[in-house]
């Protein structure tokens, strides 16, 4: 997963089997965000901005903290950060916070990350990348209408000016979603992004990668399992082929040959 989310293939990530994705994207994009790593953006050509912001050191306080959760250390990580989750410093603050949140979270214990989430976003820090969080971790722990409002939030933000990768935030809702076994709510996103191909009605690989849009063929093998379980096969087999007259010739073939091997 991380070697693709490095050369920010974010939907390429998709092919790998969705246990993992949701705690790596996590845990990878927050660390990626700060703690001195480079940010996660968009190409230069495409996020000038992204070629010239410089990360903030780490602070001082927290540097034994990131070490032990570095060494996958989690509870020493949790043991020395989570003084200063109340600190009146702004950065410390949001840093002590989200290495809590980020400690839980790799702990799969998803409500105590939660609570760390919420207070860098109220807080500090209210981003698109956090509300993200913040669904992602509802849906993990259970609160799956908490989750969707959160997910509408990221929306909201990205409508009011914020540069974030809405396909790589609804790849990760998504797999949430299908990954604490809601496949009935994750279908109204997976048909966010079956609209998208019918609109972009190009399903050329590299064409699709530069719009951070999953690969096509991707798209279709990991949604159908959620897709059947929801529907059924007949119906299942109508939602993929209703995109068919949407779509470029290669797209339609692919669609024709993965239906043919599910059912025969």
């Amino acid at each position: 997963i991380v070697a693709y989310i490095e050369k920010h293939q974010y939907v390429a990530a998709f092919f790998v089997p969705l246990t993992l994705i949701i705690a790596t994207l996590l845990i990878y994009n927050a660390l990626k965000n700060r703690f001195s790593l480079t940010p996660i953006a968009l190409d230069s050509e495409e996020n000038p901005a992204a070629s010239t912001s410089e990360p903030e050191a780490n602070p001082v306080e927290l540097e034994p903290a990131i070490e032990a959760f570095q060494s996958e250390d989690i509870d020493t990580a949790l043991t020395l950060a989570m003084p200063f989750t109340t600190s009146t410093d702004k950065q410390l603050f949001a840093d002590a916070n989200r290495l809590c949140a980020l400690s839980y979270s790799a702990k799969s214990q998803w409500a105590e990350s939660f609570v760390y989430w919420l207070s860098l976003f109220e807080h500090a820090e209210p981003t698109a990348h956090n509300a993200l969080n913040l669904a992602s971790t509802s849906v993990m722990c259970g609160e799956i209408e908490r989750g969707k409002a959160w997910f509408m939030k990221l929306e909201q933000l990205i409508e009011e000016g914020e540069d974030y990768p809405y396909y790589q935030a609804l790849v990760n809702f998504i797999s949430a979603l299908q990954q604490s076994k809601h496949d009935a709510e994750a279908l109204p996103y997976l048909e966010i992004l079956r609209t998208t191909y019918t609109q972009l009605h190009i399903t050329d690989s590299t064409f699709l990668h530069i719009r951070n849009v999953p690969f096509f063929s991707t798209f279709v093998e990991n949604s159908w399992h959620t897709v059947l379980s929801v529907l059924g096969q007949n119906d299942a087999v109508d939602w993929f082929t209703s995109m068919k007259d949407h779509i470029d010739e290669d797209g339609k073939l692919f669609v024709d040959s993965f239906i043919a091997r599910q059912i025969e």
